[in-house]
């Protein structure tokens, strides 16, 4: 009894040392030797519900193959009362639960015992390669990928990737929670230039001649300048950073490669996930702006035709095709201009780009002192 209560008192602050830069979304600032344990007890949720989309996915293409290619593309011309449907309910169904699955099998797992965890993980891969075959009598997906799916999973896991995706997921959240700041701050200004754009007749005739993949292909090209300028800001700013903490500290404990990009990515991620709900924030409201200020009539003088609209079940939107088109360029747009502007507007950057890097701060300091104690490879 004696025994066992220091051992304990001794785990705790390690496990707190390596839990902190997990939370912060730092995962590559713990030795390898750490994030490669209990890796099956860490993806038993995940591999659980890939089984289940897995069956979801094979019974898909097994209720698809049964139709013809002119009976998918006019969903009229499927009868309500085809028995062929049920099996395609079933599918997307099993589908749609498989998040669902691995919310639970999260739930269920932190309540078993810690040598049960693995089970789960075992269940999961076995459901994975097996179920499709079991269940269909033409599997898919093939053997091949089936058998990679558990591997990447695993290999994601020990890289961080996992963490990182938990941690984007909490930092969304919490800049929804500061998108009023951000919208005061930028919105009225770039508003002016954007709206002058909107009302143009040449952004519209250009807009009009482009087809949907064009338009999306333009839109990627804005959206990887913007990915280089705000990946070059923070290359920038975290060297700064770490040359700071290097200077601060006694002896440093220099960072490897992965940890430097671990930290690199951190910081473009929060500042793409601004730009990101920004962007959206913007088009939203320019589709509901336009909807309401342009009519079709003005559209059709601007174009010298009635505005396109959408193919299949798209043409149901109560919006043209054109208006979508401008809104998607001059969010794209603004998105380039907020990345562009974040760098210089010293607002901006206490508001939102210092509580990030402030965040690499004390990740390294956790990590100094993690390494400086070494209750890496003993905890």
């Amino acid at each position: 009894m004696t025994g066992s209560t220091p051992s304990r008192l001794v785990a705790s602050p390690a496990r707190a040392a390596q839990d902190r830069p997990r939370s912060l979304g730092l995962p590559l600032l713990l030795e390898p030797s750490v994030r490669a344990r209990a890796l099956l007890d860490r993806t038993a949720a995940l591999l659980v519900g890939l089984a289940v989309a897995c069956v979801g996915y094979a019974l898909s293409v097994q209720a698809t193959s049964r139709f013809t290619a002119a009976e998918l593309a006019d969903e009229a011309a499927i009868d309500v009362d085809d028995p062929r449907l049920p099996g395609l309910a079933v599918s997307l169904v099993v589908l749609l639960a498989a998040p669902l699955v691995v919310w639970l099998a999260v739930l269920v797992v932190r309540r078993l015992p810690r040598r049960a965890r693995p089970a789960v993980s075992v269940v999961g891969i076995a459901g994975i390669l097996l179920a499709p075959t079991v269940l269909v009598t033409d599997p898919s997906p093939p053997w091949p990928v089936r058998v990679l799916i558990p591997i990447a999973v695993l290999a994601a896991t020990y890289a961080g990737l996992g963490t990182m995706l938990a941690w984007a997921g909490r930092r969304a959240v919490r800049e929804l929670g500061r998108l009023g700041p951000m919208v005061s701050r930028v919105l009225p200004v770039l508003m002016l230039a954007v709206l002058f754009v909107f009302f143009n007749a040449e952004m519209w005739q250009i807009a009009d001649r482009l087809s949907m993949p064009r338009t999306w292909a333009a839109v990627a090209v804005l959206a990887a300048l913007c990915v280089v300028l705000v990946a070059v800001n923070a290359r920038d700013e975290v060297r700064t950073v770490v040359r700071e903490h290097e200077r601060a500290v006694d002896g440093p404990v220099p960072l490897g490669r992965a940890e430097r990009l671990n930290v690199l990515a951190v910081s473009i991620l929060v500042t793409l996930m601004q730009v990101v709900i920004f962007s959206v924030l913007v088009f939203c409201f320019l589709v509901a702006f336009g909807s309401l200020a342009i009519p079709d009539a003005t559209v059709q003088q601007w174009v010298g035709r009635p505005p396109a609209g959408f193919d299949g079940w798209l043409g149901r939107l109560p919006v043209s095709r054109t208006l979508v088109q401008v809104s998607l360029f001059l969010a794209a747009f603004s998105a380039l201009n907020f990345a562009a502007g974040s760098s210089a507007d010293r607002a901006y950057r206490s508001a939102f780009v210092d509580p990030a890097l402030e965040d690499v701060r004390e990740g390294l300091r956790v990590r100094q002192a993690y390494r400086r104690r070494g209750s890496g490879t003993g905890a």
